[in-house]
């Protein structure tokens, strides 16, 4: 190979070098550039984390009252009325009312006759007499029991003509559709939850009405 050749051959080899070397620095460049707008793009972006507030419910009062749930109408009733009231929630400011939430005490929405208090006409006073929903009451006394332990504001209540078995005189609330309610208002900050059923864990009596009413509090 002359001295020509050689020259040549040097040549092409400098020159595959230095393209080379160009493409390498114009792909640094190109990705240099890439990120730095990248960069930018995050550095001028406001992140927002949003978090949802937990909440949990507590229990600040719980109340019962037996009954004989041998009594088959009787039982019904007050299964009734209990299921009516059982889930209940009020906002705060918001007013219960007894008789809205039952509703009117028909035959023809499952309520049975049952021992309840009348006035007596002829003589006076008052006396026992079956009637369509008889028994209700205990569910509205039970929850007035529990309403005043969670100090929240009774705004409409009534004692029975008579004295009942299941609970004090204070702490009775009779109510009659049309006529006598029981109510109260959720004077709390919190959102409120009622609970009512009927307990009977063995086959034996005495029933228990159970009331519970709950607070939703955000858990921080």
């Amino acid at each position: 190979m002359n001295i020509k050749n050689i020259l040549k051959y040097f040549l092409r080899i400098n020159l595959i070098i230095i393209f080379i070397f160009s493409f390498s620095y114009t792909i640094t460049i190109s990705l240099e550039g890439d990120i730095s707008n990248l960069k930018t793009e995050i550095n001028n972006r406001k992140t927002v984390i949003e978090t949802k507030p937990k909440y949990e419910e507590i229990c600040i009062s719980e109340r019962y009252t037996t009954f004989n749930g041998n009594q088959i109408n009787r039982t019904t009733n007050i299964k009734l009325a209990t299921d009516f009231i059982n889930g209940t929630i009020l906002q705060p400011g918001e007013e219960f009312s007894y008789n809205t939430v039952v509703g009117k005490r028909t035959s023809s929405r499952g309520f049975k006759a049952a021992d309840g208090f009348v006035k007596d006409l002829e003589n006076g006073g008052y006396k026992t007499q079956k009637m369509i929903g008889g028994g209700i009451c205990q569910v509205s006394s039970t929850l007035h029991m529990s309403v005043k332990s969670a100090k929240l504001k009774v705004t409409e209540r009534k004692v029975h003509g008579m004295p009942v078995s299941y609970c004090s005189r204070a702490d009775e609330a009779t109510v009659s559709w049309g006529t006598i309610d029981f109510k109260f208002v959720n004077n709390t900050e919190n959102k409120i939850r009622i609970e009512a059923y009927i307990e009977n864990n063995t086959k034996n009596v005495p029933y228990k009405v159970v009331c519970k009413i709950w607070k939703t509090v955000e858990v921080k």
